[in-house]
């Protein structure tokens, strides 16, 4: 059971409030977070900065990754003890990464004092809290790093199952270990949450596909772009027509499958709070699947919009109707 200790010490007030401002980005996963009380939701925000942090090292040059400069900008995988990357490769950073991850989990965080703390170190700081106080496994964060160093190197996935795979060690890592914060009481449950989680991840790739093009990377797999005659050249000229529809529409029939699974998750999770923020979070991909593909991203007044669906969700879950 997670032990509830007061936030009275100055260094969780910032490390917490640190980790809250990572995760602003992630405008959805923050709209539905304020449904959390005060003690999971900085639990959670943590956690979701921790993620951030890794996906943030990956890729960088290795001078960026050494002295000063990253042990502020990405304490994550830079430490007085084990700085990274010396050869900047990812097999490095991820040996970093792990003895940062004994350090987190076994007691031994360095950092420099409070007052001096950049806000990434706050938010480790925030992040070795809340893995004393919900028992989180450091191997979810280790099976994120794994992939996305490993995604860092491909620009196509050829088949769903390939990306599957790459869905469910990154969204599925991220929704375990949220899991855990929220209280999971079941053996059963993280199977379902990591389907949930492999579901999200793919709602984001469809809402990031203008951003990815810029970079000459396609999530899309290339065997659903030849099913619905969508070639690779008309996705990286943003070719808008009635085979984009059709491909947004075989996709998010699959993420919709996944959500549906993800919903057995539910009612292993404690409390009607965290169960309505699991609900949230499902309400709004659905949500995010009914746009155009040219528009996904949701407006707060959409968001608002879809508490409904969420308490619905939630308690039809429970109430297994």
């Amino acid at each position: 059971m997670p032990r509830t200790i007061p936030q009275t010490d100055p260094a969780d007030v910032l490390g917490f409030k640190a980790a809250r401002q990572m995760c602003r980005p992630w405008e959805d996963f923050t709209f539905a977070a304020r449904l959390l009380d005060r003690r999971r939701r900085d639990g959670v925000c943590a956690v979701v900065g921790l993620f951030g942090m890794i996906a943030d090292a990956v890729g960088r040059e290795s001078a960026e990754l050494s002295g000063a400069h990253g042990l502020r900008q990405h304490p994550a995988v830079v430490s007085p003890a084990a700085a990274c990357c010396g050869n900047g490769e990812g097999e490095a950073l991820l040996s970093a990464f792990r003895a940062r991850l004994d350090q987190i989990f076994d007691g031994g965080l360095e950092l420099p004092s409070p007052g001096s703390r950049s806000p990434q170190q706050h938010a480790l700081h925030a992040l070795a809290q809340t893995a004393n106080r919900f028992g989180l496994r450091r191997a979810n964060f280790m099976r994120f790093a794994e992939e996305r160093v490993r995604d860092a190197g491909i620009v196509r996935y050829p088949t769903w199952s390939k990306l599957e795979r790459h869905c469910r060690a990154t969204g599925g890592s991220i929704a375990v270990a949220v899991g855990e914060v929220l209280g999971m009481q079941h053996s059963d449950a993280a199977g379902a949450i990591e389907t949930l989680g492999a579901g999200l991840r793919l709602v984001q790739v469809l809402r990031d596909i203008a951003t990815d093009r810029a970079r000459d990377r396609v999530y899309v797999p290339l065997e659903d772009l030849a099913r619905c005659r969508y070639s690779e050249k008309d996705l990286l000229a943003g070719v808008v027509n009635d085979r984009l529809d059709a491909l947004w529409k075989f996709e998010g029939d699959r993420v919709r499958s996944l959500l549906d699974a993800g919903c057995e998750s539910i009612p292993w999770i404690a409390g009607d709070k965290s169960r309505l923020f699991a609900a949230t979070v499902i309400a709004l991909a659905r949500a995010t699947l009914d746009r155009p593909p040219t528009r996904p991203r949701l407006t707060t007044a959409k968001r608002l919009r879809q508490l409904p669906s969420a308490w619905r969700i939630a308690r039809d879950a429970v109430t297994g109707t």
